[in-house]
């Protein structure tokens, strides 16, 4: 769910349709929510922005709002998320002299439902400023009465009214208004990177999707499923458990991009390089979805690459054709970025287990590798199959090798770019030191019956 060239949206439509029965049930009246996960560049964004866009043009009086965490100030800025949700709905969606009829009809309707049924949340979620300029004179008189009985000078310490409301109101308050907003129009509510979520919005999101009962609305929240796997601090992460909740309750709700792209990877690669008039070889498509695994980011980013350096060109006829000789040892910046930012996420004990394991190949034995580390291969399988395999992604079990007549344990890198990022980590001296070691390591593992290494053996000395 790339965008390609114009915003061209490939190889979702399994994705799309999904979330097209998730918006027929919520506007039937039975409110509904789901998730997408992936990991960073897999597409979620995008997959939204498609979502809303078909369904805006499918059905006018849709009403969208989007809330985003932030990786920045994180648990440090309560109901973020939220609060960009209930703002859009109150004071944003539809406004201005130019916006449809029925949109300022819902804003003006919005800010008299928020001062009826959420009036503790102006100023906590929305400002209320905004407010008071859209509502009737009766529920503006309201709310400033209200706000001068809570702004009494009984706070000698400087407590806020909203700092000592019980999170438990906050929660029936803000419910209660989207159940009062949905009868107005239907609503689609969408949470963008929640992985970087607070703990009260966390708390908000599950009473939320716990009361969606018999109302017009459909939360969708996107998140990275390695993020919430590593846990948060030293502990889980707090998403966890509301998500096991939530499976309890509601069953498969989840639309994982990750199984997508193992399923349809190369269908991706093949829809990408067909949005445009091209005569690419089958060879040509074959070692691009080799080198990105049909990653949306990853092949989305290498192909403007190699338009870039001229490695893919138009021909007289105006279709797209690769050189001979396509040189796929570079790394756009983009996809270096998000690489990096995986990297830099683990122990400096993984990322030289990586860089090791890079030395052998973009498969790899962990036998091999735990001589090549001096350490205990029991250990290194812990490393490989637990935090490196289940939490970051980075690597996947293979099975276990036999045909050297030895028993081994594979493993390979997800994708060819992590290979090559962790290669190149290496300086000279370093990847010819590890060379010359892992093959030491290979000579002592087959003894005298090194013929059946002696490729390995060649490519390393």
């Amino acid at each position: 769910a790339t965008p390609i060239n114009d915003g061209i949206c490939v190889c979702r439509e399994q994705e799309l349709a999904r979330l097209g029965a998730y918006l027929r049930q919520a506007t039937s009246g039975r409110g509904s929510i789901c998730f997408i996960t992936g990991e960073p560049g897999a597409g979620k964004s995008t997959l939204l922005n498609e979502f809303m866009r078909r369904s805006a043009g499918d059905q006018p009086d849709l009403i969208f709002a989007m809330g985003d965490c932030n990786p920045q100030t994180g648990t440090a800025d309560a109901y973020l998320p939220f609060r960009e949700i209930l703002s859009g709905l109150a004071t944003d969606v539809g406004d201005g002299e130019d916006a449809p009829k029925r949109a300022r009809s819902f804003l003006a309707t919005a800010g008299n439902i928020l001062t009826e049924h959420g009036p503790d949340l102006i100023d906590l979620f929305v400002p209320g400023g905004a407010i008071v300029t859209r509502v009737s004179a009766q529920a503006a008189g309201r709310l400033r009465d209200r706000k001068r009985s809570v702004a009494t000078p009984a706070d000698p310490d400087g407590a806020t009214h909203e700092s000592r409301l019980e999170q438990s109101h906050v929660f029936e308050q803000y419910t209660n208004v989207i159940r009062e907003l949905s009868v107005q129009s239907p609503l689609v509510l969408l949470i963008d990177d929640l992985h970087w979520a607070d703990e009260a919005s966390i708390g908000l999101l599950f009473h939320l999707s716990r009361r969606l009962e018999d109302n017009r609305v459909l939360v969708i929240g996107a998140y990275r499923a390695n993020e919430v796997a590593a846990g948060r601090g030293s502990g889980r992460h707090p998403l966890e458990s509301w998500l096991n909740e939530l499976k309890r309750y509601q069953g498969d709700i989840w639309i994982d991009l990750g199984e997508s792209q193992k399923t349809a990877g190369r269908d991706f690669v093949d829809e990408l390089l067909d949005t445009e008039p091209n005569r690419f070889s089958n060879s040509f498509r074959e070692a691009l979805y080799a080198q990105t695994g049909g990653h949306a980011l990853y092949a989305t980013e290498l192909f403007h690459y190699l338009k870039e350096q001229g490695f893919v060109t138009p021909d007289p006829d105006g279709n797209w054709i690769e050189k001979k000789q396509v040189a796929w040892d570079g790394l756009p910046a983009r996809v270096e970025g998000v690489i990096s930012e995986r990297a830099a996420r683990l122990s400096g004990e993984e990322q030289e287990l990586l860089a090791a394991a890079s030395i052998l190949g973009e498969s790899f034995h962990a036998e091999v590798l735990a001589g090549l580390v001096q350490k205990d291969k029991r250990e290194i399988v812990r490393s490989l199959s637990g935090s490196l395999a289940r939490k970051h992604d980075l690597v996947r079990a293979l099975g276990i090798d036999r045909r050297t007549g030895i028993r081994l344990s594979a493993y390979e890198f997800r994708h060819q770019l992590f290979h090559r990022f962790f290669y190149e980590s290496l300086d000279q001296v370093e990847r010819g030191m590890l060379h010359e070691e892992a093959a030491d390591v290979l000579l002592d593992l087959f003894g005298d019956d090194t013929a059946k290494v002696a490729l390995q053996l060649a490519h390393h000395y």
